[in-house]
């Protein structure tokens, strides 16, 4: 019992001299700084890899049939090398291979993120997804599209909100998945390659 609180004593001592400020005993920045200095790297590899990612989706929409070919592995590449950059942004505030995962699921869902809001713009101005937007319309009788363009919202409304919601669901939900995957995978990577 007695050692019991000694060992909780010894953790509340630790723990408010590094909510003051003051650096712990071992010479090591406090969590603090160490947690803000991560997520500052996420963050900014996060940016840079939505940036990447819109630049894909803009390329994609060229219509020449070899771009789809590097189009396509450029998806899993930014995603990946997102986690590496937020890995070497973050420098030696990464301790160990779990902050290394988490730093680059955080910047794989940042650009996933990304990706996802520009695919759903994209596809409000008609330039993705149309076909699954006119599926969407499709779905409606004659007479239902009728009353419903009496209400105002037209058949060209429907095909482009159901654009947008496969946009949303895809590149969205999609991206960010496969964003914080391969962001995580990329954290990784970078921590066993450093």
């Amino acid at each position: 019992m007695a050692g019991d609180e000694r060992s909780i004593q010894g953790v509340g001592v630790n723990r408010t001299s590094r909510q003051r400020g003051r650096p712990p005993e071992d010479g090591m920045p406090d969590d603090g700084a160490m947690l803000a200095a991560r997520s500052s790297a996420a963050l900014k590899a996060g940016i840079a890899g939505a940036v990447g990612m819109a630049l894909l989706l803009l390329i994609r929409l060229v219509p020449v049939p070899l771009v789809t070919c590097l189009v396509v592995p450029g998806f899993p590449l930014i995603l990946g090398s997102t986690g590496v950059l937020a890995g070497i942004l973050a420098g030696d505030s990464i301790q160990t291979g779990g902050q290394a995962t988490q730093v680059g699921a955080f910047a794989g869902f940042s650009s996933g993120v990304g990706g996802g809001i520009t695919a759903m713009v994209l596809a409000a101005f008609g330039l993705m997804f149309t076909d699954l937007g006119i599926g969407v319309q499709q779905q409606f009788s004659a007479a239902q599209l009728r009353d419903l363009a009496q209400s105002g919202i037209t058949p060209e409304l429907i095909q482009q909100v159901g654009s947008v919601l496969w946009a949303l669901l895809v590149c969205g939900a999609g991206g960010i998945a496969a964003g914080a995957f391969m962001g995580a995978l990329g954290g990784r990577i970078y921590f066993r390659l450093r």
